[in-house]
């Protein structure tokens, strides 16, 4: 209305042939912008790969505290900067959903045309994805209690089980790494069976640490099957979510 008021007093015209100019001028420019909008690449809301980055993230920053576990000489950098090291790996994945949850609900806004309306399972994915960031920050609590103790894998060991507590540690560790960095690589039934393959590899140790001497069973040993049960529960959490968010993009396509 403004600009049209403008219009009569610096344009030439009556002022219905103002009015007329700019409802033509608004709407072609509305249409064109549905046009653009509909040329890849663009932006949608109720694409899943929005919340499906902030999962991945997520995946990424447990790959590395597990492979910070095993490198000796990260450990005084991670116990003298806690905040730094917290907020590089919780920052990525709490931005990507931040971003992922602002697109969603502006798709909300034209609900009343059908073909627009998001998909109401992507909030419910969204909260699937705050709960790994919140699971993310407890691991790296966890992790702070693990480096300060200044444990030693080689002080896991028990020589009277006659196993190799340490190595043990290890493997699982590395595995566990290697599948989070790994989800591009193995797709599918492949995936899947190394998820279960590292459950089997967190139950397994902790038995084995269950059946070491109460009298020997050290706090490090204690501290370290604690943080690798939660790192599991993460990662179960953020695969199965992923697998869900997959199968939805399968449907839409």
């Amino acid at each position: 209305h403004s600009l049209i008021l403008l219009e009569i007093y610096v344009s030439k015209g009556t002022r219905d042939d103002l009015v007329v100019n700019r409802l033509v001028a608004t709407l072609t420019g509305a249409a064109m912008a549905v046009l653009l909008s509909s040329i890849p690449p663009y932006v949608r809301g109720n694409d899943p790969k929005w919340i499906r980055n902030a999962i991945r993230a997520c995946q990424r920053a447990l790959a590395i505290i597990l492979r910070n576990l095993l490198d000796d000489s990260k450990r005084r950098e991670i116990v003298e900067n806690q905040l730094e090291y917290r907020q590089s790996l919780v920052g990525p994945p709490f931005q990507a959903l931040r971003s992922a949850m602002f697109l969603v609900k502006d798709s909300t806004k034209l609900t009343f045309l059908h073909w627009l309306k998001p998909d109401p399972r992507l909030s419910k994915f969204g909260d699937d994805a705050a709960v790994g960031i919140s699971l993310l920050g407890y691991v790296i609590d966890l992790l702070f209690e693990v480096e300060e103790s200044g444990y030693d894998l080689t002080a896991l060991s028990d020589p009277d089980s006659g196993i190799d507590i340490p190595q043990k540690a290890r493997n699982l560790i590395a595995f566990s790494a290697e599948t989070l960095e790994g989800y591009d690589k193995w797709q599918g039934g492949e995936y899947d069976k190394r998820h279960l393959m590292a459950d089997e590899l967190v139950n397994e140790f902790l038995t084995l640490v269950a059946s070491v001497d109460g009298e020997k069973k050290s706090q490090e040993l204690e501290r370290i099957a604690v943080f690798l049960s939660a790192c599991r529960i993460l990662g179960r959490h953020l695969h199965t979510s992923i697998v869900r968010l997959d199968n939805l993009s399968a449907q839409d396509d």
